[in-house]
Parts: C-alpha cells; sequence; structure tokens
C-alpha cells in the first residue's frame, strides 16, 4: 500500500481514547467516536481459529455499530464457510479497522460472537461502506476498476458477524501500536 501522506499517530490514538468515555458501557471498549471510524468506509480484516488452531482470515464488507454497543460485521458467506463455522462453534474473533489515507488502524477483540441473519440495514451498510472504501483506494493510488471489483459482493450471500468488543488495540504502525484503549 502507498505511503500515508499525512500518516495517523499511535501516540494520537491512544491519547485520544484516554480522554474519551465508554458510550456502550463499562465492560465495551468502544467510543462513540471509533463507532463512527469503524463505520466510515475503511478496510476491515478479521479472523479466528480453526479447532486446530490453524488461522482462519478474512475480509469483511461492512460494519454496524448498534445503539447497545452491539458490533455486526457482514462478510460474504460462501466466501468464509470455515470462519463462520469456527466462530459458530465458539473460537475467538479479531478484526482490524484501517484507513488507506493515514493508515489510522484499530483492532477489536472478543472470546466469541454469534452468526446472525443480514437485516436490510446490514446490506445497505455493506453497500454504503464497500463505496467509500473503493474511494480511499483510490485517493491512495489504485485504479477505480481495481478498487471497485475488491469491494463487490453479491448481497445474496451475506452472513453477519455480531459481538460485543471486550478489547480495543491501536494498531497503526509507529511508536505506541498495541496498546490497549481504555476509555475513562
Amino acid at each position: 500500500m502507498p505511503r500515508a501522506i499525512h500518516p495517523a499517530s499511535p501516540i494520537g490514538e491512544v491519547a485520544r481514547q484516554r480522554d474519551a468515555r465508554p458510550d456502550y458501557g463499562p465492560r465495551n471498549p468502544l467510543t462513540a467516536e471509533l463507532a463512527a471510524f469503524m463505520q466510515s468506509g475503511i478496510s476491515i480484516i478479521l479472523a479466528s481459529v480453526d479447532d486446530d488452531g490453524s488461522p482462519l482470515p478474512g475480509k469483511a464488507q461492512g460494519c454496524r455499530v448498534d445503539p447497545s454497543g452491539m458490533v455486526r460485521v457482514t462478510i460474504i458467506a460462501q466466501s468464509y464457510a470455515r470462519l463462520l463455522g469456527a466462530l459458530s462453534r465458539g473460537h475467538p474473533v479479531a478484526l482490524t479497522f484501517s484507513r488507506p489515507e493515514d493508515h489510522r488502524s484499530i483492532q477489536l477483540k472478543s472470546a466469541s460472537a454469534r452468526i446472525v441473519e443480514p437485516e436490510p440495514a446490514d446490506r445497505d451498510a455493506a453497500l454504503v461502506q464497500g463505496a467509500g472504501l473503493s474511494d480511499q483506494l483510490v485517493l491512495v493510488g489504485y485504479d477505480r476498476a481495481f478498487s471497485d471489483a475488491y469491494v463487490s459482493c453479491e448481497h445474496g450471500d451475506l452472513a453477519v458477524i455480531a459481538f460485543v468488543p471486550e478489547h480495543a488495540f491501536v494498531q497503526t504502525p509507529g511508536p505506541g501500536a498495541g496498546t490497549t484503549l481504555t476509555p475513562t
């Protein structure tokens, strides 16, 4: 990926979250600002592990954070059947949200997740956020045809992974990456 013109700072992320209040209860590390970032049309990579411990990575199409702080991530079901199976058997989930223009990145983790049916709002979020990610990729130098193909999906083949985040970390490259984000 091309170098960011104005890279985000892990130290700035930690300071921003330290001064924020938890908007979804004391056990959920999300703030309203982080929820907005996660839903802004950026890259969403997720992973779990299979029963033998082997990694199961995936790419999400969109994200919604409901008023209770539940995160709903939309993925292409057929492409990630093994990942969905592992999550349905109670394996943990980790997601990284990253904005191409400045490499600002956060990671969420949860010990478990549920697979739920997509709602119309999940499909809408996948479309809107896919278009936003495509624009981000063009902004950093990728061809429009490539970026549109990268975010395309069949909306009849979507599944939703729902979970309440237990941990959040800054993953923006640089000093301070990996720091736990804990709003006060």
